[in-house]
């Protein structure tokens, strides 16, 4: 069986979008430029910065016929786009306001594990 290379993912944190309650939460913010965990890896993945402004989950990218490459797929739990538990997961944690950004850093990193998805916080 072929090992899969790991990829590295680099999360900016001022431009990192968290913390602010899944209202305020969008893979891209036209607004002010941020983005979740989610939207960086969009973007790593070569999803297009326009395809994901205002879009609040990986199922809406899905659903507006924007091409998902083969690496963004694990965040797509079935046929339907439906997200999957880690992308649930991802969004919960991303949003939640009363967990710490250490916190958050640490478990991002976990989940993005398990995909070989190595992220790093600068």
């Amino acid at each position: 069986m072929k090992k899969t290379a790991k990829r590295t993912l680099t999360i900016t944190r001022k431009n990192w979008l968290r913390g602010e309650g899944s209202a305020n939460s969008y893979l891209y913010r036209q607004e002010d430029g941020k983005q979740c965990c989610l939207g960086f890896y969009a973007r790593d993945c070569g999803i297009r910065q326009k395809d994901i402004c205002d879009v609040t989950t990986p199922e809406e990218i899905n659903s507006n016929y924007v091409h998902i490459p083969k690496r963004f797929d694990w965040l797509l739990s079935d046929i339907e786009g439906d997200p999957s538990f880690d992308t649930i997961e991802l969004m919960k944690l991303n949003d939640d306001e009363d967990t710490s950004t250490r916190a958050k850093e640490w478990n991002i990193k976990k989940i993005f594990a398990k995909h070989d998805v190595i992220v790093k916080f600068v």
